[in-house]
């Protein structure tokens, strides 16, 4: 069960795109998922380069966070779709009574 989870979310993950050569379907490990942050700054309104720079990391690290929580809940998510999966606790418990 974790597995075809895992599989599906990752599959959830992908974008589907084209190859540019032949035209044909494929699936890009891209995400097409964006975290924006409400304080994320604007890069136009950067004074200078570097004002644009330091904003363009600040965003970064923003997203980044956004991105680690949004695994984590996924991660609990497949882990309490496991532990309620009537057919991975009926495993168990078949391996319980093996031993």
């Amino acid at each position: 069960m974790y597995a075809i989870v895992y599989i599906y979310i990752h599959v959830l993950h992908m974008q589907l795109t084209t190859h540019p050569h032949t035209n044909t379907p494929t699936l890009s490990r891209r995400s097409w998922r964006e975290f924006p942050h409400p304080e994320e700054e604007d890069i136009e309104q950067a004074e200078n380069r570097e004002h644009a720079r330091w904003i363009k990391r600040y965003n970064t690290k923003l997203r980044e966070k956004g991105k680690k929580e949004e695994k984590a809940r996924l991660k609990e998510f497949v882990e309490a779709a496991y532990k309620r999966d009537p057919r991975v606790i009926a495993r168990k418990e078949a391996e319980r009574a093996k031993r």
